[in-house]
């Protein structure tokens, strides 16, 4: 005799996380699908504030078809209205309609986890089954669109906190920028990369050229020492010159005419003192030719040493205007560590802002629907074969019981033999009663009545059994 009601399932899908559409874009932190994770997201189905956005959603508040059902009898109901009768009042609003509604909806709806799976059954049952459809179907949508507000609502606050801490960070980077700017050119500071300034370079090439005069000096030492202990004509600056290599070998000519002429004439000869004269010229050249050597070695190795002391002068300027540099560049660099640190700090609240901002605007969600509801065919309930089954178990149930307790409590004596074991006396006899004082005397005016014979019977017993 109830009222039918139909049922319709929406069955959902509630993932780890949603997916992230760009790198770290989603402010949502990922969870871990645990048992309390699961137990949050079945008390938000549960909530009513989502039976709220349902009603809302699908205007029920409007349906009067929904309200005209809802009137039954009710006990607590009555009492309750006997202590405090409801106020007459206008016409419900809008507001209140829509409340009444949700409460309906509260009444109706059943979430179902399915175990062992992140599957969850939401069941909705109502006298109307595309009413129950809709309502199941409606559930599952405003919920994905509940969880999916929450993520719009929390990347909508990134965004702000983003925005607002990118703006002090830019500020504090343009300070910091423009106090590195002018240390610079109060110190007179030019870096020209990451390791290394002017003064340095200046320093590094000082100190390469000045190992290069180094080398360059004792190398024209050794040559300027050499040919001042050893004989001209043996130095290999002699030996290698076009000019003495000529000389000697006119001289070397010349000398062996003046010997293979000497076996002929005199030296006072005309011809040899000729011969004698061109010999001592080249001589005389040779000479010049070697001093000139010496004089160029001498001065080589002079300039050299010249050149290594001005420039070891040089790198020990350099030395010191290095050092008075890196007494500077402390401070540069804390200075430049700071611009960097807070570049590096604005930069990543920017990337990270762009991020959140395109994330925004992405509805990834990890609620998803599998089955959407149907249109429910069948009355769910009543199941009139499962209630007089269910009935007729516990009316069994009921009628065993009964009779037990009242075997329990019943000591009526029905037997002889309950008597006998009751008193632990044997019988005498049994006399039979009889319905009414008339029908006494009949039965026992006549000899051959049950009850003539039991008397008879007793007698006899108590004939035999007493004296």
């Amino acid at each position: 005799m109830q009222t039918p009601l139909y049922t319709s399932i929406t069955r959902i899908q509630i993932d780890r996380s949603a997916a992230k559409v760009v790198e770290s874009g989603s402010t949502q932190a990922s969870e871990v699908m645990d048992l309390d994770t699961l137990r949050t997201q079945f008390e938000i189905l549960k909530s009513r504030s989502l039976a709220e956005r349902v009603a809302s959603a699908l205007k029920l508040g409007r349906d009067t078809s929904l309200f005209s059902g809802q009137a039954s009898f009710s006990l607590m109901g009555s009492l309750r209205s006997l202590v405090r009768p409801r106020t007459q009042g206008g016409p419900p609003n809008e507001a209140a309609l829509e409340a009444s509604a949700a409460n309906f909806i509260l009444g109706g709806r059943e979430i179902r986890p399915v175990p062992g799976a992140r599957l969850v059954d939401i069941a909705y049952s109502d006298p109307n089954p595309g009413r129950a459809q809709r309502i199941a179907n409606a559930f599952a949508a405003a919920y994905i669109a509940s969880t999916i507000d929450k993520r719009f609502k929390s990347n909508e606050y990134a965004k702000t906190f983003l925005e607002d801490q990118s703006k002090q960070l830019q500020l504090r980077l343009s300070e910091s920028e423009q106090i590195l700017v002018e240390f610079s050119e109060r110190n007179q500071i030019i870096v020209l990369s990451e390791k290394s300034s002017i003064a340095e370079n200046n320093l590094a090439a000082a100190a390469g050229a000045l190992s290069s005069l180094i080398a360059k000096r004792i190398e024209a030492e050794q040559i300027w020492k050499q040919a001042q202990q050893t004989a001209a004509l043996e130095l290999p600056q002699f030996m290698g010159n076009i000019v003495v290599q000529g000389l000697r070998a006119n001289r070397n000519q010349l000398q062996a005419e003046y010997q293979d002429k000497l076996q002929t004439f005199k030296p006072a000869y005309p011809a040899m003192v000729e011969l004698a004269s061109k010999i001592a010229e080249i001589d005389r050249q040779l000479a010049v030719e070697t001093k000139a050597i010496r004089t160029s070695l001498k001065g080589a190795y002079e300039g050299a040493l010249a050149q290594e002391s001005e420039t070891r002068a040089e790198v020990e300027r350099l030395k010191s205007e290095a050092l008075d540099l890196q007494k500077r560049l402390i401070q540069y660099n804390i200075l430049k560590r700071e611009v960097d640190t807070n570049r590096s700090l604005y930069n990543g609240l920017l990337q990270r802002f762009k991020e959140v901002e395109v994330a925004g605007g992405v509805g990834a969600n990890n609620i998803f629907v599998v089955d959407r509801a149907q249109l429910p065919s069948t009355p769910s309930s009543p199941n009139v074969s499962r209630s007089l089954m269910l009935a007729l178990m516990v009316g069994l149930g009921l009628g065993l019981a009964a009779a037990y307790v009242l075997e329990i409590l019943d000591d009526t004596v029905r037997t002889p033999e309950e008597m006998e074991r009751i008193t632990g006396l044997s019988t005498l006899g049994v006399i039979p009663k009889v319905a009414t004082q008339s029908s006494f005397e009949i039965e026992i005016a006549d000899a051959r009545s049950a009850l003539s014979e039991a008397y008879r019977s007793l007698g006899t017993s108590l004939q035999f059994t007493t004296d």
